[in-house]
């Protein structure tokens, strides 16, 4: 014997309402349980392409005086500069080890618990012009540091020095130039008291 349901219009559209809102359901929890990151499966964890190709990332440290940069190149960006499959490109070593390498590595190994976050800070800056960053440049500048990377000098050469050299041409730190800044004030507050004390 054949039965046969019949449903009304709108019964049939709530039908598919449900049936389609149950369907992306399952698969938002598959995309939950199972994003692979840098190779391990990473539970309640979304992880979302936020970075185009030669954007700097800053990784705030957990001391929170300084931060350490990179620039993207992630493989997912179309941009072939030998990465394989690491998402950045970056200084690493100290001076303490006389090890300087300017290399590419793993986003999520260097992120470990910070929050990092695009610092393309000099973008709307007439000095450093759009022309300077294409895609083209940007590789150019990464072929150029891979290979020859020079001593880490904390004032002078540091992670940040090449995350904006590699995007823009000119290393420079706001970090650094913040702190002598900073630096310098206290120098002069200290100067300027002594001699109205007569400290000096």
């Amino acid at each position: 014997m054949l039965h046969v349901l019949l449903l009304s219009p709108c019964q049939l559209s709530t039908a598919a309402t449900m049936k389609s809102l149950i369907l992306a359901a399952v698969i938002l929890q598959l995309v939950i349980i199972g994003i692979k990151t840098d190779g391990k499966v990473s539970y309640f964890h979304i992880t979302v392409v936020k970075y185009q190709f030669g954007d700097i990332i800053e990784f705030p440290r957990k001391i929170g005086t300084y931060s350490h940069y990179a620039v993207y190149v992630g493989p997912e960006s179309g941009v072939n500069v030998s990465q394989g499959d690491n998402g950045i490109f970056h200084r690493t070593g100290t001076s303490l080890c006389k090890r300087y390498t300017c290399e590419f590595g793993k986003l999520n190994k260097t992120r470990g618990k910070s929050n990092d976050k695009k610092r393309n800070y000099l973008d709307n800056d007439k000095e450093y012009p759009a022309e300077n960053r294409t895609p083209v440049k940007i590789r150019e500048r990464i072929e150029e540091k891979n290979e020859e990377c020079r001593k880490y000098k904390v004032f002078t050469n540091n992670c940040e020095h090449l995350a904006t050299y590699v995007r823009y041409g000119i290393g420079r730190s706001l970090q650094v130039s913040g702190r002598l800044n900073s630096c310098n004030i206290n120098v002069f507050i200290i100067f300027f008291y002594k001699v109205t004390s007569g400290g000096f």
